[in-house]
């Protein structure tokens, strides 16, 4: 499982947090999500350091239950 973190130097884009399972597909360094466990967009508004802090959290909440799913796709032949 893996938290990423996308967000701009300037506040052009929003801050996006994706949670999952990403898998390298070339050499290139080029990954895919196989395995969503959730995303969260939000907006420059506010306080960056907090609003990210809190996304993060949310996820790390959750991260009993993507072990759980983890353990089932590895168990699989």
């Amino acid at each position: 499982p893996e938290i990423v973190i996308f967000n701009s130097y300037d506040g052009g884009t929003s801050l996006k947090v994706e949670m999952g399972l990403f898998r390298l597909v070339c050499s290139n360094g080029l990954t895919i999500k196989t395995t969503d466990f959730g995303s969260m967009k939000v907006n420059h508004i506010g306080e960056p350091a907090k609003i990210a802090a809190d996304l993060v959290m949310d996820f790390v909440k959750a991260v009993p239950e993507i072990g759980k799913v983890y353990e089932q796709l590895n168990s699989v032949k």
